[in-house]
Formats: C-alpha cells, structure tokens, sequence
C-alpha cells in the first residue's frame, strides 16, 4: 500500500541519487501505480530528497500521486498508509478555512500537519507513515502509527539520512550485515520486532510504533524518536470514563465503535475485499458490512472440503450471510517452495509463522481479481 522514502545528502538536487533509485526501484511492488521524486535545498550544499511508489485507492487521480507539495511549496509531504477519518478530518479543516484541490487523503494530511502541526498525530485514525518536510523550519518530521501496522526504517551516516517502507534497499546500498540479534529473537521467542527500534540490518533503525522523529536539518544531530501515543495512559483514560458506565451501555459503545471503525476502512475508489476466516475478528466484520448493505468479496486460505483447514467453517459461515468467497488452495510440493520464496521477498526479512505464507497467496489471488483485500 505505497513505499516511502528519501535521503539527506551532500548534492545540487538535480537527479536522484543512484542509491535512492535502487530503493524506488525495490519498493515498486509496493506501488506500481506511479513513481514521484522532489529535490529540496536544506542548506550547506546538501539536498532532502522525498521519493514516492503509489498503489491508488483513494481518489485515483495524477493530482493525488506524491510527493505532495503544498500550493506555497513550503511544506511537503510522502506518505504511505490510510488515515481512515480523512473525511471527518476534512470536515474540521473546510470549516477552519482550508481549500482542497483534491478528494485525496493525502492532502488532507498535508492540511492536518499544516494546520496543527505534530499535534495532529493524535487526531489521526490509520496506519501510516510519512515524512513531512517544512522548509521555512527546515524541519522533517517521520513517523509511524500508533500499532506499527506501516513500516518505517532509517539509517543515519554521519550527517546523511536514509529513510525507506523496506530495509532491505537501504541494508543492500550500504552493504550492510543481517542483525544476528534480530534473526536470534525471531529463533528463540518466535517473534522478530517489537516496541522498539529493532531492524534486520545491522545499522538500520525501525521507527517504533507510535513514535515520530523531529529532525532539524539545520544543526545535524543523532534522530532520537519520541512517542506521542501511550497505549497504557489510553487505556486509563478511557477505564476511567467508563468505570461508572453499566454494562449494557458499555456493549453498546462496543458495537457503535466497531461499526464505525469498519465503515471508515470501507471508504476507497477501488474494489476492497475480506481476508476471511473462521475466527471471531474477521466475521464480525463481515457481518457489520453485511449490516451496512457493503459485504465485500472474501478472500479464504483453504479447501472447503478439508476439514484441517478453515474453510469449510467459513463456507457455512458464509452461506448463512450470503457472501461470495473465493477459496485459495493451500500449496504443496514445488509450489509450496516457490510461495515461500516469493512471500520472503515481499516480507524482506524472516518471518516465525506460516500465517503470512497464507496471506500473501490470499493478497496475490485478491490482486490477480483486481480487488484490494483488507486483513
């Protein structure tokens, strides 16, 4: 769902860095749909570079591709992700006086960091992350949201900054070596990442969920991320406010924001899907697009005539809700091996479970239909 990236360099702005091509070039599978790069001055002979791989869902338009200046070319802006509340976040910023040429969501979180600056980051309702330059501060801004669903990696070399959706672009332009504590964790706890800045290459940094970095371009220092979501501080906040709430009304709550946090994911210029399995999450979801008269297609990793898988589940699932689904089947032999190669290249880093061999078969058969697949 797009690829971001960029450089600080020593440089006069007027081509790219083969580096930064090389990276473009590796996240194209990220977003095929249109390539952008801008060059900004940030002073002493060095250049900002911001570069942009596009998969179009909303408002499918050459006006919306990226990078994304504003109409001053004062502040610019990469993006990759959904900000889900882009059209109630509109609303606000038309009403503060704000003029929009697009129908993007991207503009709109142009505007929201205009107008409010890193105090937007709250506001927002999505996975994502962008860089966002303002070129009066010469100040760039990266961040990530509040869970790390989008990725995020940088790596600092003295003065020069790189920043990128993948890992693997950066770590192979600077011949950098597999972290061993990265690949140790993922062998010993079956998990690779965590809430901190881990990252498959020795050298390179992941943005921690929920954290944003405010870089002066002027006075070069070390990036030091700071969080400005607190999931425990939410979660106190909001026991608090519910404390004296009975129970009736806090299921009712329950529902209401389930049904609008669905409804928002629903919002796209392109046909959407369901990765669809016999679990709790995902039927409950279908069952409030149901609700809504919005079922999209699902998507389901399995036979409906094996019982070892979940499909047959989902088929009686689905038969009661009258949704399509469309069956995946699970890979054996030389295909199985090829799925795997193919899911590990698109991961660029190892992974402890076959789940994601599943959802990459079940993402590339949602593509094949011309349908994005929301998990």
């Amino acid at each position: 769902m797009c690829g971001i990236s960029g450089c600080v360099v020593q440089g006069d702005g007027r081509s790219p860095p083969t580096d930064l091509v090389a990276i473009v070039d590796a996240q194209n599978r990220r977003g095929p749909d249109s390539t952008g790069y801008a060059s900004l001055a940030v002073g002493a002979g060095r250049t900002l570079w911001l570069a942009h791989n596009r998969l179009s869902i909303i408002d499918l338009t050459s006006s919306a591709n990226q990078p994304m200046t504003s109409h001053h070319e004062r502040y610019s802006l990469v993006f990759n992700g959904a900000i889900y509340n882009y059209v109630e976040l509109r609303e606000q910023l038309l009403a503060s006086g704000y003029s929009f040429t697009t129908q993007s969501d991207t503009e709109v979180l142009l505007a929201a960091l205009i107008t409010w600056g890193e105090a937007a980051l709250p506001r927002l309702f999505g996975m994502f992350t962008f860089a966002f330059y303002d070129a009066l501060a010469n100040r760039l801004i990266l961040a990530r949201d509040r869970f790390g669903v989008k990725p995020l990696y940088y790596r600092q070399d003295g003065n020069d900054i790189w920043f990128a959706s993948t890992p693997g672009a950066i770590a192979g332009n600077a011949g950098l070596d597999p972290n061993l504590e990265y690949v140790g964790r993922g062998i010993r706890l079956k998990y690779y990442e965590d809430e901190g800045g881990i990252a498959p290459f020795a050298g390179i940094c992941a943005m921690p969920p929920g954290h944003c970095a405010l870089i002066d371009l002027g006075t070069p220092s070390a990036i030091s991320p700071q969080p400005y979501y607190d999931l425990g501080a939410a979660w106190r906040l909001a026991r608090a406010d519910f404390g004296q709430v009975d129970r009736l009304m806090l299921r009712s709550e329950l529902l209401d924001r389930l049904r609008n946090a669905t409804m928002i994911r629903l919002r796209a210029d392109v046909p959407i899907g369901i990765s669809l399995s016999s679990g709790v999450d995902s039927t409950t979801i279908a069952v409030l697009c149901a609700e809504a008269g919005a079922l999209p297609l699902g998507f389901c990793f399995g036979d409906p005539e094996d019982d070892a898988s979940e499909a047959p589940a989902v088929r009686r699932f689905a038969a009661q809700l009258g949704q399509k689904v469309r069956y995946i089947p699970q890979a054996t032999g030389q295909t199985a091996k090829r799925l795997f190669w193919r899911t590990l290249r698109a991961q660029g880093a190892p992974f402890p479970h076959t789940s994601q061999i599943a959802q990459y078969a079940i993402f590339e058969d949602a593509r094949a239909h011309g349908v994005f697949a929301h998990r």
